[in-house]
């Protein structure tokens, strides 16, 4: 019954939940090139994102690769935070440790669950 009710209703009835999100959201219509460029754009950059900490391991093994890492993923956190400051206005500091801060804490939980799970680097 509802299906016949909306289907029988006026277009700007039925249309009234998308027109309404679209006005709230000030939202457009989505162009598929433009969501193709962003989702490359993602890619590629998680991409290099997750090279970052993975470097060093190619080239040495145990607790010096580890180092490397964690120091690395450190300078390019809070180099990524920094950036966002120019978009956001706020100090440039203040972003990267706060972006520091949350992959800092992200990598803590993942290495601790790797310990517990009896990963090791050898």
């Amino acid at each position: 019954m509802t299906l016949t009710v909306l289907h029988n209703a006026p277009s700007r009835i039925r249309n009234w939940p998308s027109t309404r999100w679209r006005a709230r959201s000030s939202a457009s219509i989505p162009k598929p090139r433009l969501a193709l460029g962003a989702a490359l754009s993602s890619f590629f950059s998680f991409g290099v994102g997750a090279l970052v900490p993975l470097a060093p391991f190619l080239f040495a093994r145990g607790e010096g690769a580890l180092v490397a890492a964690i120091a690395m993923t450190a300078v390019a956190l809070f180099g990524v935070g920094s950036v966002i400051s120019l978009f956001t206005g706020r100090s440039a500091v203040r972003d990267g440790l706060r972006m520091l801060a949350i992959g800092g804490g992200a990598g803590a939980v993942t290495y601790l669950v790797g310990m517990l799970l009896g990963v090791s680097l050898a």
